[in-house]
């Protein structure tokens, strides 16, 4: 089945303002993409499953890394016989109600995993600025090691990793005993002033 991209164009035209056809990833117009005006992308092809044989398939796409426990194809059939303005009023009926529900929720999880992401690096950066000799481990992205790392020849080292929510992870090595006293009433400084006393 050929002309993909000439039958999503016609569909776009009838969908109206905002939506646009391109050219699909498979080559020789076996497929196309429907781009509409708040970021849906939706996938023009010919059916690949045996129910949809010798059908058109018009899928919504969403980011896979942030898709919902559970969340349905969202995907309808139809002939390809089938007038672009009669595909148009499929697609508004039938595919974007629950597929645009799935994408502003797509959206809204990338945009929370990406505000994270920023306030990790964030405070990374600052531990990495206050640590003596502190390092970002390469292979370890949410770690800072400080002080030699955990096996550092220094009389205290180790190591903080930022985990899920804020919260931090501290691995420290001394093998010097007053640094480990002076660690301790730092500790218990720091766990009066949290608490207030």
């Amino acid at each position: 089945m050929s002309g993909m991209l000439k039958k999503a164009q016609a569909i776009a035209a009838v969908l109206g303002e905002g939506w646009s056809a391109r050219k699909g990833v498979w080559g020789g117009g076996g497929d196309a993409f429907l781009d509409g005006p708040n970021g849906e992308r939706l996938h023009v092809r010919p059916g690949t499953r045996t129910v949809s044989k010798g059908r058109v398939e018009i899928s919504g796409v969403l980011d896979n890394k942030f898709t919902r426990y559970n969340e349905p194809n969202h995907v309808i059939t139809v002939s390809p016989d089938k007038a672009p303005a009669r595909i148009a009023g499929d697609i508004e009926r039938r595919l974007l109600p629950a597929y645009q529900e799935a994408l502003a929720e797509n959206k809204r999880r990338k945009a929370e995993h990406e505000n994270a992401e920023a306030e990790k690096e964030r405070t990374l950066t600052t531990l990495a600025g206050i640590l003596p000799d502190s390092t970002r481990l390469g292979g370890q992205p949410d770690h800072v090691g400080f002080g030699g790392g955990k096996y550092g020849s220094r009389r205290i080292g180790g190591e903080v990793q930022f985990v899920r929510g804020g919260e931090l992870e501290w691995v420290i090595r001394t093998n010097d005993e007053r640094a480990g006293l002076a660690l301790a009433e730092l500790l218990y400084k720091a766990t009066r002033e949290l608490k207030g006393d």
